[in-house]
């Protein structure tokens, strides 16, 4: 750990302990967590024609994916 932090973490007051072990218990859960891709054609590697070819052979559930209630499964 830098000097820094560390000396930044010695200025908080000591009822401020259990709140940044949250926040450091936070951070480490988060750093364990795979990032997931984002969700662009480059993201994935594809051209704009397979791009395409794949919205158009999709296009048929459109309406299904934009459906009241269906914005759960987005969360999973």
């Amino acid at each position: 750990m830098s000097e820094v932090l560390k000396a930044l973490i010695d200025r908080l007051p000591p009822e401020m302990e259990d709140e940044l072990r949250d926040h450091i218990e936070s951070l480490l859960r988060k750093a364990k967590t795979p990032r997931k891709r984002g969700n662009t054609i480059n993201d994935l590697g594809w051209t704009t024609a397979e791009a395409a070819q794949t919205r158009s052979h999709l296009a048929s559930f459109e309406e299904d994916w934009d459906a009241p209630g269906m914005d759960k499964y987005d969360r999973l």
